[in-house]
């Protein structure tokens, strides 16, 4: 949201399915999402792949929070990247850390179990 918040076109990818905190809470998503354009991609599909490899040409910057694993798969991994688009500003956004015991999960809300944000989005006090 921040990017948008300072003029950047910033486009959301979400599976056809939607982001989960956007049935979930609303608010909290909209607030993290405030600005953002938003695009549906079934990811797996090669139509779609097509789709978000246009989005990756005229982009600046690639921020993405899917596990190396899913990235590699798809042809979205760094050194991937890199070559098609040398310019291109790449980042990854990870609750699990690129490398470790947890670098392969992809289960963003198991993070928010065991960071205690899940509690505390449900009015639970912290432990």
């Amino acid at each position: 949201a921040q990017l948008a918040d300072y003029g950047a076109e910033v486009i959301k990818v979400e599976p056809p399915t939607g982001d989960f905190w956007r049935n979930r809470d609303p608010r909290l998503f909209h607030h993290f999402h405030r600005g953002k354009k938003s695009v549906v991609l079934d990811l797996p599909s090669p139509e779609a792949q097509a789709g978000l490899r246009k989005l990756i040409d005229r982009a600046s910057v690639f921020l993405t929070s899917l596990p190396q694993s899913q990235l590699r798969a798809l042809g979205l991994d760094y050194e991937t990247l890199r070559k098609k688009k040398p310019k291109l500003i790449y980042a990854i956004v990870t609750p699990w850390g690129l490398s470790g015991p947890e670098d392969k999960r992809g289960d963003l809300g198991a993070y928010w179990g065991f960071s205690g944000m899940a509690s505390m989005l449900a009015g639970a006090a912290p432990a």
